[in-house]
């Protein structure tokens, strides 16, 4: 079995990196749109599968999570630029605007 002592220091460290990723979230929704901070959500999966692989050499990469992951990035990507473009369009709207009603 695993000891007391091990069961504190895993707790104490689940707790205080759920803690700081939370604390990370709010400071970020305060900063970016909902929709970009909802989408760097999946992005846990490869930042695990990378780490994994550094710290945890003997641990298996397959082609599939490699695809996963690309598929998380790429999808993250098509977001990021969608929030872009939009932003763009409302300030090119927004000088129309001012300058129409001149």
């Amino acid at each position: 079995g695993v000891d007391g002592q091990a069961l504190i220091a895993l707790a104490y460290g689940v707790l205080l990196a759920s803690a700081l990723a939370w604390c990370l979230i709010t400071y970020c929704n305060h900063r970016l749109s909902p929709s970009i901070v909802t989408a760097f959500w999946p992005m846990q999966v490869p930042f695990c599968v990378i780490f994994t692989f550094i710290f945890l050499p003997e641990a298996v990469v397959t082609i599939w999570s490699l695809l996963g992951g690309a598929m998380i990035a790429a999808g993250l990507g098509m977001v990021t630029y969608g929030s872009y473009a939009e932003e763009e369009q409302e300030k090119l709207r927004q000088k129309e605007e001012r300058g129409a009603s001149r």
